[in-house]
């Protein structure tokens, strides 16, 4: 069985538009409107595809080269649109209908583009194929599919169809990552040459996340990286420990210290230090194509503006 599309263009101006329409049976032709763009992902990452045993196509540690196929099949498995949910365990029961995509060599000439709806292809990044997504319980054609697409491994299923990508998006969107709120000791104006202490008092620590849409799932695990300290006066601190560490008043000095720190070497005159202070997570991702190994999806920074008042103590001798 052959897939056809004839448009109004020739068969190589079809990979500047795309193709969208209904399953093709034997010699059905679908014609494009001619108002419709080509589907190009954002690049993430370059190479190839290799085959490894699995159910969904995922980019290894956010956006690397590898993808995953099952075995024998060169199929892969997404969500509908609009079906990626949180749930409480992932790979449990599939969310909404699954779909299921596979990319086709483009063949034809002229004014006719074909490809055979029976012989996938493993794509490479940069080539240009037919994708085809469908609902495997029905075997109709998932609305917007087939499309001529470019591939890009780090967003391999481009348009209606929810896969990794937009899951993993999905869960990282959801974690409320709160601002930080700066917390210096002492207080207030500091002093050229005495230490200050460097805290922040907004929550660090977050749950894991998981998401899933059809079979595809991503769970994804926050782990705080540190602070980094922009003090205004050309120096930058940045902290791994003691993130939220402050100076408790009514606490024994001893005992009290802090990795996380700076001494001021020059008063900031009438106007404050106009500093900043970020703080980063790093975001682990499981995936059902890797339920058993964590790998890193990404940084997640927040940050907030932080004005210095640095004095000096004047000595008086009499």
């Amino acid at each position: 069985m052959i897939g056809r599309v004839v448009g109004v263009c020739a068969a190589t101006a079809l990979l500047a538009s795309a193709c969208n329409g209904t399953p093709s049976a034997a010699r059905e032709s679908i014609h494009p409107p001619s108002d419709v763009s080509l589907v190009s992902s954002s690049p993430r990452g370059q190479g190839g595809a290799t085959a490894s045993e699995s159910r969904s196509l995922v980019p290894f540690a956010g956006g690397s080269t590898n993808v995953g196929y099952n075995d024998g099949t060169l199929s892969v498995e997404a969500g509908e649109p609009g079906s990626v949910t949180i749930v409480a365990t992932p790979g449990q029961a599939t969310v909404g209908r699954p779909v299921r995509c596979t990319w086709h060599d483009i063949g034809g000439t002229g004014y006719v583009v074909t490809w055979n709806p029976n012989e996938p292809v493993v794509p490479e990044a940069g080539g240009f194929y037919i994708l085809v997504c469908v609902h495997p319980d029905d075997d109709t054609n998932l609305t917007g599919y087939p499309r001529v697409v470019e591939f890009t491994p780090a967003d391999p299923i481009p348009g209606g169809a929810v896969g990794t990508v937009e899951v993993a998006r999905f869960a990282v969107d959801s974690i409320a990552f709160q601002t930080p709120i700066p917390a210096l000791s002492p207080p207030g104006r500091q002093i050229v040459g005495v230490e200050t202490w460097l805290g922040v008092t907004s929550k660090l620590s977050y749950r894991d996340v998981s998401a899933q849409a059809g079979n595809t799932w991503v769970t994804v695990r926050p782990v705080l990286r540190g602070a980094t300290w922009v003090l205004g006066d050309g120096s930058e601190v940045t902290c791994t420990a003691d993130v939220a560490t402050v100076w408790n008043p009514d606490a024994s000095p001893e005992g009290q210290s802090t990795s996380c720190s700076h001494v001021f070497e020059s008063a900031s005159g009438p106007h404050p230090f106009a500093g900043r202070v970020d703080v980063s997570w790093t975001i682990y991702e499981l995936t059902d194509l890797h339920p058993d190994t964590w790998t890193v999806w990404g940084i997640v920074t927040r940050s907030a503006s932080v004005g210095f008042p640095v004095g000096e103590l004047q000595s008086v001798i009499r």
